[in-house]
């Protein structure tokens, strides 16, 4: 995603974030998110991503 947006158009023109701002927003929110994979996984649900 950073190499396909060097050189872009500024963030707000886009219909995407910024990589690098969606790696950061990602990482800072991330550790909130522990306790709910740890609530869901108590509770015995677990993800559907496989076919």
């Amino acid at each position: 995603m950073i190499t396909a947006s060097a050189g872009g158009s500024p963030e707000w023109l886009s219909t995407h974030p910024d990589p690098q701002n969606r790696i950061r927003a990602l990482e800072a929110r991330a550790p909130s998110m522990r306790p709910l994979y740890e609530a869901a996984h108590a509770a015995g649900r677990k993800p559907k991503c496989g076919p």
